[in-house]
């Protein structure tokens, strides 16, 4: 009788056995054929190759390049293997979780003895991991140009330490004033240098385009000449606060004693303090313990429990500071530096030991020298990122070595609009100046005799030689191009990404017998599948891989589709798919055609202007095992950062309910036609990246319930040249610095997002912005270069929760606003949710862009509506934020309220460069919905003044205040109204409907134009307020 897959018969009982190896095969073929079956006729064995399936014999596919289980794999019956033709197990793979060789489960011991092994159906499975792209592959991009008939690229450069900038107009001696095109995010009190300037000179105050130093140039200073600013790692601006005291017992009237509630410390005779019942101008007198001194005494009694405060921060000889909570960032970074502009204090700052950031309290590592006034300005400094003289030739995953970096130290990423370079770990204080020396790893990767592909690089040519130490591969042949070096690690247009080299080997021998037969099996069921298209099974199990899984790619003229091949699992939770090493830049778990191509070198993906890449993913699980990941750092394992990404996917590659974790990228998005569906992307650096575009191919692309959790620097990061085409649909994206990260790049990045519809999206936990252009250095000053765009892009029905500190990369950020670009233009958000866009502390406003077009007149612009809008603009009013935050300050903007004031509409007009509308008003904080505000005929930088209408001076009508949510603190209006349907106005008493009203008498009133004689018709009434009769509705 026939026996049952997984067992065979031993002196003639039936046993399970655990197979291994060529026992395992003997095993199976006994148990399926006919010898271990006495039932079976042996006349009846074909002496053609044939299967038997456990009831008769059939003939094999012998197309399909089939094998047999290796060691340690159960096999699979022929009836099994027809239901599913490219099942993984049935071409080697085990996927177990651990490691089978080649050599242990194949028996053979070079690259030739595998790719020419035949399995028992005649063919030959891994025949295809004999040639290119299988083998020893990545890309490296150069470090410094060369000019063409070089035959020594160099992979390591040095750089110096210090912002450099140069001058953009000529400054006299004596003079404090030095124009730049970007000194932005320079703190105050940065040590400068320079031909022309004293020693000792720093920064005083920087303006949009300018900056003042202190003391004045020694000499004149020339245009164009350079200048260095010693800017320390990730500096946070911050303000010193004065330290608090709590009374313990009640103080009467008259009494110039006040105990404490603790000894305050060495509080220097003649420190002012300040509380209730304290008159202006007290001072200590002396301190004995907890009891303090004043003078004058108390001008009312003190209850105990109040609080008093000092005009220092911190005192001389302690090592407790207080500074302003709302400028602190959200995470304390150890190894970071207090520096602050007053005379006595360090130059580099002083170490800081730890911190209570809710509470405004650090402590220092050594104590102050003198006191620490409050309201001092500073700088909160981390070593997480350098400001170099020049970032040419620096990329993502260069080792950094040199004075005061620790060793292990890595570049995290590079931003060479604001030439700064984040690290790896925290490196204290680099002085302006250090030599550094940035190298790749990846060159103990290259080996003599490896075929060396790229632009100007002539066919045939090999590496001749390296040196690893210096950086430099000697080639066998000279260029016939320019190479020109790296800039950004982000911008991969040719005008920014270096020269990109591909280095390529077969495998060796050793090499070849070390293979994994998971990534074996797989790489042969896709090979097989490309014959006439299929899916290819992976089955339960963890499959380990040590190269990547390469999916066909088509041609668009290909109407056929005859090689679309798909990879299937058994579910998230139930197939795995492991790199058991980091591929290295330009590496991937799967995908698309070669995984090295680019615009560049127009292989893979970006042949013939774009290829197709049909199929799907689908049910399975993609991780880097072991991987750590920090906010604002790339995963890292065992310490060291990973360099390769999850997936690359191309248009047409359809992925659905996949899990991608621990990688540089978990998906780096090709795609033209394309839908992601059910995804969950945890865990890695970047979520999803839109990369560098095709020629052809781009955008029309759906996400559907696509969640991004947990990523170290963005959700979404879309490439300087590329944009983000996508309907999104219930997008939950959770807990990293940037929801979406528009890329740097110079010279001129294009939009960022255009012609996108976003429903339902759950945006949550972000640390520095929702939406932000990476061109911006990360503090709330002017613009300093490039910005980007979103055009024509509609959110609805959203919510997004605000800052988190607690997703802030290391060494902290500045949150802006939740969206930070150049322009806005035709950007809808409707069905806004209450309690979302929450206020943060000490941002610009909601939106901080330069321009926006305008809305009404069907040229673009921004518009808001929902019940939560009124909300947003009440929590902003009570901030003293603006909604609309424009260079150097917010913009006037305007609101459109229906009766009901459920329904909001804000657009933006024209392009503005305005500062605050200050409204000069006395009564400002009392200012009533429906006041009518004039503003001053001429403007200036620092914006229009207003006021209400008819006092002032102010005479031009401005608009009317929409609603009453004025500033507490200033009596600043977020926004007023200048036309619409219904605004509401106050009146001196009640209008007729249809009538037109004016300016009156009364400031901020408008009254009924009987005679239509007035010229300062605001507009015609259209309804009115029926529990208000002072109120009315105008349409203007």
């Amino acid at each position: 009788m026939p026996y049952p897959p997984g067992t065979t018969a031993i002196f003639g009982i039936r046993i399970a056995i655990a197979c291994a190896g060529l026992l395992c095969l003997l095993a199976s073929a006994r148990a399926e054929g006919p010898a271990a079956r006495q039932s079976e006729p042996q006349s009846n064995i074909p002496t053609a190759p044939q299967v038997w399936d456990g009831h008769h014999w059939v003939p094999p596919d012998l197309s399909s390049g089939r094998t047999l289980p290796p060691k340690g794999a159960l096999p699979r019956t022929t009836s099994a293997r027809a239901a599913d033709r490219f099942d993984a197990r049935d071409y080697g793979a085990v996927c177990d979780g651990k490691f089978h060789s080649a050599q242990a489960a194949l028996g053979i011991a070079t690259l030739a003895e595998l790719t020419g092994w035949t399995n028992e159906f005649g063919a030959k499975p891994y025949a295809a991991l004999a040639s290119y792209p299988y083998g020893t592959l990545f890309n490296l991009p150069v470090s410094l140009d060369a000019a063409p008939g070089t035959t020594t690229l160099a992979f390591s450069v040095s750089r110096k330490s210090g912002l450099v900038l140069t001058t953009t107009q000529a400054t006299a001696a004596g003079k404090a004033v030095l124009s730049f095109t970007g000194p932005w995010g320079i703190p105050d009190g940065t040590p400068v240098t320079g031909e022309g300037l004293k020693s000792g000179t720093v920064v005083d105050q920087v303006f949009t385009s300018q900056l003042t130093i202190t003391p004045p140039a020694a000499e004149p200073i020339a245009k164009g000449t350079p200048i260095t600013f010693d800017v320390q790692g990730v500096g946070t601006p911050v303000k010193t606060a004065p330290l608090v005291l709590t009374v313990a017992a009640p103080v009467p009237v008259g009494s110039a004693t006040i105990t404490l509630s603790s000894p305050p410390g060495a509080i220097r005779s003649g420190t002012a303090i300040a509380g209730a019942g304290l008159a202006a101008q007290t001072f200590v007198r002396s301190v004995d313990g907890a009891r303090v001194t004043v003078s004058p005494a108390a001008t009312a009694a003190i209850p105990a429990g109040s609080t008093l405060s000092l005009e220092v921060a911190g005192l001389a000889g302690s090592t407790r500071v207080r500074i302003a909570p709302a400028a602190l960032p959200g995470t304390f970074v150890p190894g970071s530096r207090l520096e602050v502009r007053q005379a006595g204090t360090p130059r580099g700052g002083v170490p800081i030991a730890q911190a209570d950031l809710p509470k405004g309290i650090i402590t220092l590592a050594q104590p102050l020298e003198a006191d620490l006034l409050a309201d001092t300005q500073g700088t909160l400094t981390s070593g997480f990122a350098l400001y170099l003289q020049d970032v040419g030739g620096i990329t993502a995953g260069m080792l950094v070595t040199g004075a005061g970096i620790p060793a292990g130290t890595y570049v995290e990423l590079v931003n060479p609009s604001t030439q700064e370079v984040r690290l790896s770990g925290n490196v204290g204080v680099v002085a302006a100046g250090t030599d550094l020396t940035f190298s790749w790893p990846w060159l103990a990767n290259i080996r003599a005799g490896m075929q060396v592909f790229g632009p100007g690089i002539p066919d045939g040519t090999q590496v001749e030689s390296v040196d690893v130490r210096a950086g430099i591969v000697t080639l066998s042949a000279a260029s016939t191009t320019p190479l020109k070096a790296a800039t950004s690690n982000f911008a991969e247009s040719p005008a920014n990404r270096g020269t990109e080299i591909t280095f390529y080997a077969p495998f060796t021998d050793a090499e070849a017998a070390a293979l994994q037969m998971d990534s074996l099996g797989i790489i042969a069921a896709v090979k097989s599948a490309e014959q006439g298209g299929g899916t290819v099974r992976l089955p339960p199990g963890h499959c380990l891989t040590d190269q990547p899984i390469i999916v066909p790619v088509l041609s668009r003229r290909d109407n056929i589709r005859s090689n679309v091949v798909s990879i299937v699992g058994d579910g998230i939770y139930s197939s795995y798919l492991e790199p058991i090493r980091d591929f290295g830049p330009s590496g991937f778990v799967l995908s698309c055609g070669d995984p090295t191509g680019n615009m560049d070198n127009l292989r893979g993906m970006y042949s013939d202007g774009g290829t197709y890449c049909h199929g799907h993913f689908r049910d399975f699980h993609v991780r880097m095992p072991d991987s750590k990941l920090t906010p604002g750092m790339r995963p890292k394992v065992a310490g060291v950062p990973v360099m390769m990404s999850g997936i690359r996917g191309g248009p047409r590659r359809d992925m659905e309910d996949l899990f991608i974790e621990g990688f540089n990228t978990g998906i780096y998005w090709l795609a033209d036609h394309t839908t992601l569906r059910r995804l969950w992307i945890v865990s890695n650096f970047i979520g999803i990246r839109n990369g560098e575009p095709m020629k052809v191919l781009f955008g029309d692309n759906v996400w559907d319930a696509v969640e991004i959790i947990a990523s170290a620097w963005a959700h979404v990061s879309v490439h300087p040249q590329s944009f983000l085409n996508t309907a999104m649909l219930k997008s939950n994206f959770g807990f990293a610095p940037y929801t979406v990260w528009c890329e740097p790049g110079l010279p001129s990045p294009g939009m960022c997002m255009q012609g996108s519809t976003i429903i339902q999206p759950n945006w949550e936990s972000t640390g520095c912005a929702a939406i932000a252009d990476g061109n911006i250095r990360p503090t709330n000053s002017p613009d300093r270069g490039a910005r980007r765009f979103i055009l024509s892009v509609r959110f609805e029905n959203f919510y997004w929760w605000g800052q988190d500190p607690r997703f802030q990369p290391q060494g902290g950020c500045k949150w802006n606003a939740y969206i930070d670009l150049q322009s806005m233009q035709g950007v809808t958000f409707d069905s806004i949710w209450p309690n979302t866009m929450a206020v943060v502390k000490g941002a610009a406003g909601l939106f901080r862009i330069d321009r926006s077009n305008n809305y009404a007149a069907n040229t673009g612009g921004i518009r808001m509506s929902g019940d939560g809008l009124l909300n947003i603009l009440k929590q902003y009013a009570g901030a003293c934020q603006e909604v609309l935050a424009g260079v150097g300050g917010p913009f006037a903007s305007t609101a459109y309220f229906t009766r009901a004031e459920r329904r909001v509409t804000l657009e933006v007009p024209g392009t503005l460069n305005m500062r605050l509308n200050t409204l000069m008003d006395a009564t400002a904080t009392t200012l009533q919905a429906g006041s009518v505000m004039a503003s001053t005929q001429n403007s200036n930088r620092t914006g229009v003044r207003l006021a209400r209408q008819g006092e002032g001076g102010e005479t031009s009508f401005a608009g009317i205040v929409p609603v009453a949510y004025p500033c507490p603190m200033t009596g600043r209006s977020i926004v007023v109204a200048t036309s619409g349907t219904e605004i509401p106005v106050r009146v001196s008493k009640s209008i007729t409907i249809g009538a037109n009203v004016a300016v009156g008498p009364v400031p901020g009133i408008a009254i009924q134009d009987a005679d239509k004689q007035n010229r300062a018709v605001i507009g015609r009434v259209v309804g009115s307020n029926e529990r208000d009769p002072g109120l009315a509705y105008l349409e203007r």
